[in-house]
């Protein structure tokens, strides 16, 4: 598992903007760079282990992204899911639309974990633009 995993990883991490790892409680596994960087944390990745990744997520968009992990088969194979889009909010409470790519894979005690791929997918409305409207 832990090879396939890093493949996966090197592999998203060629194609994707971030990659975050996630336990069997969506909480961020291993230090989280890329995502503090897309949506501009100050605080370094490392900080960002144990936070739950439904957490930056819109309120409106918590359940089904939470769905996209744990409804997708029984859970007891590993697979990449279809991505989907889906709404986070940065530092600043601007929305950041990605898409999100889950890689689900079993641990040696049966829970799951999670490598997900983000990619921004359009630009963000400034706070000049918003001001504008």
């Amino acid at each position: 598992t832990k090879k396939r995993t890093e493949a996966i990883s090197s592999i998203l991490s060629k194609l994707c903007d971030a990659i975050v790892h996630l336990d069997a409680n969506l909480e961020i596994a291993a230090p989280a760079p890329q995502l503090s960087a897309l949506l501009h944390i100050a605080a370094h990745g490392a900080c960002l282990s144990g936070r739950n990744f439904l957490g930056f997520l819109t309120e409106d968009e918590q359940s089904r992204v939470q769905a996209m992990f744990f409804n997708a088969g029984d859970g007891s194979e590993e697979r990449l899911q279809d991505s989907a889009c889906a709404c986070f909010r940065d530092a600043f409470g601007i929305t950041v639309r990605c898409q999100v790519f889950v890689a689900t894979f079993e641990n040696l005690d049966g829970s799951p974990s999670f490598v997900v791929g983000l990619n921004e997918v359009e630009e963000r409305a400034t706070s000049s633009d918003m001001e504008l409207e």
